[in-house]
């Protein structure tokens, strides 16, 4: 399995398959910490690496499209 190998490899800390939130894919492999169970925006966005300001830009944009 796919998994096994990348456990193998510098840069792949817990290698894990999981179900697949899309539809159309049966499964997913994730490495890594697992992303925040929150629907909190800002903490998704650090989680994945964004900046505040990146942050703070996107959620103005995403209210200003919700008015």
């Amino acid at each position: 399995m796919c998994v096994d190998q990348l456990r193998q490899l510098p840069g792949f800390p817990d290698a894990r398959v999981r179900w697949s939130t899309d539809p159309d894919v049966c499964h997913a492999v994730e490495w890594g910490d697992p992303v925040p169970n929150t629907t909190d925006g800002h903490l998704r966005g650090k989680f994945y690496g964004y900046s505040d300001e990146a942050i703070a830009a996107y959620a103005e944009e995403a209210d200003g499209r919700e008015q």
